[in-house]
């Protein structure tokens, strides 16, 4: 299972370490293999949870990622941040994705207290070609991980 780890918070800013143990789908790895490239969105939230109002978001951060499969060469991308890595096998990728990452996130020391730390990695469903967006039921592999930590 996926963990988030706090490592310090100062004045201005966290220091986050998690990672996500993906298990991959099969309909997700039929979709890479068939040569469709999927859009990742990976979302950092922390809000503050409320009992009668919708919850507070205090702040947002979005990274967008892209996995592609190309046939013809036999290869696998992964696009992060304006860098390119390349992978023979999707478990190579999958791993590299599971790997721990650091991020420090920018916010005053008041917000941070009683609050929940979020972050969600989805494929952002209107990426796909039409045939795969008109499902009437949003399919379970839509969503490849959801973390939460209570700061």
């Amino acid at each position: 299972m996926g963990e988030i780890i706090v490592n310090n918070i100062d004045d201005n800013k966290i220091e986050i370490e998690y990672e996500l143990n993906y298990q991959m789908h099969k309909e997700f790895e039929k979709i890479i293999e068939k040569g469709i490239s999927i859009k990742v969105l990976e979302e950092i939230k922390i809000i503050k949870e409320r009992d009668y109002f919708f919850d507070k978001e205090i702040y947002s951060q979005k990274n967008y990622k892209k996995i592609e499969y190309h046939p013809l060469i036999n290869k696998y991308y992964l696009h992060d941040r304006g860098e390119r890595k390349s992978y023979l096998s999707l478990n190579e990728l999958i791993i590299d994705i599971n790997k721990k990452k650091q991020l420090q996130l920018k916010i005053n020391k008041k917000d941070i207290n009683n609050n929940l730390l979020i972050i969600d990695w989805r494929i952002e469903q209107n990426s796909l070609p039409k045939s795969l967006q008109l499902n009437l039921k949003k399919p379970d592999w839509l969503v490849l991980k959801t973390l939460t930590y209570s700061l």
